[in-house]
């Protein structure tokens, strides 16, 4: 009985939450609900997962799961105490719960998987995620998805309710089907990652850019023979269809591009203000009470770097995980954080896995610096993944054995 449970959780995990990630969004976009919505299609489904996911734990990993939850809550009430606000208790209690429900499901995951199946599990999350794309697409060919940015001409969401989480997410997934395909050289797994590929570059980010740039990257670096073919067309393109090139660019990346011509410099542009928000988060910071505790344990998700004194300023996050992961749970949190991002290089740099190295640095460094990563219920699924990869596959990497990488 345990065995089918188990079954049926990494069914529903990967293959059915698309839908209802897909039917979340709908329900924001036609107005039953707001984004960030208490008992959302995508709460009430991954609540039922962490009744089933807490049912399948081993009694150790169980008294793990409840014991974070406990700490976590308590400092969302301790936080209550202060800025005595009941709603913004419930939030910091979800974004709380986004982190156990990972959490959770990395005991799961871990369980399940062994070294041998290690295989299965990308099979399970690149099939799993190229429904993503396969709805977004969809969406937009049948004209009824949504725009990614309120103004601008390119960028879709399909039917998903964050574009920022549904890039990163994608991207990564487009790196792990590259890896599937390097496995399995067959027709199916190339088709899985062309869609993964398209389906990151329709969402029209920052995020999504910068994964297609490390996918061209990684594939110019495959063999030889590509790097040189690839490099001649894009130096005869850059030299005779550049106008060409500029004009589908500033039609496609509209938006972006905007940013950029408006920002006084390249870092003020890459940091999308984020630098602005921080300063003037840590003035606020600097100049509530409790200034060392706050630091070290965090001020909850609610109450964040804000002053409980004065709560005139909108809830907010700081679109940075580094800087809303010290302000929510201090540096204890961001210690965390910073021990499993360097354990995750480690190991996939001594057990020479170099697809996964990158797209785990690519991840995490975007994830630090532009956020929409940790607290997102979609992308961070792709960190859970990634780091269940890192620890489950082999030491020598698929990519080797398969014999593309080359430098002949």
């Amino acid at each position: 009985m345990i065995v089918d449970l188990k079954k049926g959780f990494i069914f529903l995990f990967f293959f059915v939450s698309p839908f209802v990630d897909a039917l979340t969004g709908v329900a924001i976009f036609q107005g039953f609900m707001s984004e960030g919505s208490l008992f959302s299609p995508s709460q009430v489904f991954r609540l039922f997962l962490t009744v089933l996911g807490l049912y399948l734990l081993r009694f150790s990993q169980f008294i793990a799961v409840v014991f974070a939850m406990i700490l976590l809550i308590s400092l969302e009430l301790t936080s209550l105490y202060f800025h005595q606000n009941i709603s913004g208790f419930f939030i910091g209690a979800v974004y709380a719960y986004k982190l156990i429900f990972i959490f959770l499901v990395f005991f799961v995951l871990y369980s399940t998987f062994s070294r041998q199946d290690s295989f299965t599990l990308l099979k399970y999350f690149v099939q799993g995620s190229a429904i993503y794309a396969l709805l977004l697409i969809i969406a937009i060919l049948f004209g009824v998805d949504k725009s990614t940015y309120a103004t601008g001409t390119f960028g879709s969401k399909g039917f998903f309710a964050s574009g920022n989480g549904l890039s990163l997410f994608l991207g990564v997934s487009s790196l792990l089907a590259l890896l599937y395909h390097i496995r399995q050289r067959r027709m199916f797994t190339l088709v899985l990652y062309l869609i993964l590929l398209i389906g990151t570059g329709l969402v029209g980010t920052k995020g999504s850019i910068f994964f297609v740039f490390v996918n061209f990257i990684f594939l110019l670096f495959l063999n030889k023979a590509s790097f040189i073919t690839f490099s001649s067309i894009v130096v005869l393109s850059f030299l005779f269809l550049w106008e060409r090139i500029v004009d589908v660019f500033s039609l496609v990346f509209d938006v972006i591009i905007f940013r950029y011509n408006n920002s006084p410099s390249i870092l003020a542009f890459l940091a999308s203000n984020r630098d602005n928000y921080v300063k003037g988060a840590f003035e606020i910071f600097t100049s509530s009470e409790f200034v060392t505790f706050r630091s070290v344990f965090g001020s909850g998700v609610y109450l964040s770097f804000r002053d409980y004194r004065n709560l005139q300023l909108p809830l907010d996050t700081l679109e940075s995980d580094f800087f809303d992961l010290f302000f929510s749970y201090g540096i204890i949190g961001i210690s965390l954080y910073l021990i499993i991002i360097a354990l995750g290089m480690y190991v996939s740099i001594r057990k020479s896995q170099y697809l996964l190295f990158t797209t785990w640095t690519s991840l995490c460094a975007y994830s630090l610096i532009g956020g929409h990563m940790l607290f997102n219920s979609m992308s961070n699924i792709a960190f859970l993944v990634l780091i269940l990869l890192i620890l489950k596959m082999p030491d020598s990497v698929y990519e080797e054995k398969a014999g593309y990488i080359s430098s002949t």
